[in-house]
């Protein structure tokens, strides 16, 4: 039977896992006390939490969530980056974090949206690039071949308008 403290921590943990949109699992073994809290001041200036969880803790919070992916990415000593944002960007933000000159974090694996990625995914899903460049890019391709045909309707508009203010010029000469 847990404890009141247990109980607690497993309704926290509960509660951000059926809540956020991505969950990034990391080893943290071999950081230091003050790697973690560098890693922790870093996270939270985006926006995402960074927590230890005990496995027999998670996993009752994962069952009791309904969240069943949790499950497959704790093992081992679990560190969890949770955001409530675009996955891409906190994909981007933990492997920049794991690949910082003498970081040790190993990425184990993720749960977007309810579905299990592995470590390969989610190095891949870090080098995509984001919502908003994506939008940036598909707006412009949108765009191009309507200014290129507003162009096209104006020239000979544009090009009827010089010669007759050509034509103005010369009669007032």
């Amino acid at each position: 039977m847990p404890t009141k403290e247990k109980k607690e921590s497993i309704k926290e943990i509960q509660d951000w896992m059926s809540k956020c949109t991505v969950a990034i699992s990391t080893d943290f073994t071999n950081l230091s006390v003050s790697e973690m809290t560098g890693l922790r001041e870093s996270l939270r200036k985006h926006g995402i939490n960074y927590k230890v969880v005990k496995n027999t803790l998670g996993l009752l919070a994962a069952n009791e969530s309904g969240v069943l992916g949790f499950k497959e990415i704790i093992s081992g000593p679990t560190g969890i980056a949770y955001g409530f944002d675009e996955p891409i960007n906190l994909a981007k933000i933990i492997f920049k974090e794991a690949n910082n000159k003498g970081s040790v974090l190993q990425i184990k694996g993720g749960v977007i949206d309810g579905e299990v990625y592995s470590f390969q995914d989610i190095e891949k899903l870090s080098k995509l690039p984001s919502r908003d460049q994506l939008v940036a890019t598909l707006l412009m391709k949108l765009q191009t071949p309507i200014y290129g045909l507003v162009n096209s309707l104006d020239s000979p508009i544009s090009s009827l308008a010089r010669v007759i203010q050509a034509r103005i010029n010369q009669e007032q000469k």
